[in-house]
């Protein structure tokens, strides 16, 4: 699944429900996160030429993973390789 790289059939197993149950239930989730409802009230995009926060700029353990992240969701960054042309209309997209 998403975080775990694992098979639907192998979260079943783990979970003793049929692949057709765990798959109806992560679409539900993800139906969820994607729901206006949700998305307008928790997902706010970095605004361009925002600053990276001080907490982080502070963590040396933390640089030089962060300097050019340009946005996360959870915790979770997202590769992206669009050509120059797309770069920005790539920019903390999901």
């Amino acid at each position: 699944m998403c975080r775990t790289g694992l098979s639907v059939h192998h979260v079943g197993e783990r979970f003793q429900h049929t692949g057709t149950t765990i798959s109806s239930h992560f679409q539900k989730i993800l139906s969820s996160l994607a729901s206006p409802q949700f998305y307008s009230r928790w997902v706010k995009p970095p605004v361009v030429g925002s600053l990276v926060p001080k907490e982080i700029q502070r963590q040396p353990k933390w640089t030089p993973f962060f300097d050019s992240v340009l946005g996360a969701m959870d915790g979770t960054h997202i590769n992206c390789c669009p050509s120059v042309a797309d770069l920005q209309l790539a920019r903390n997209r999901k």
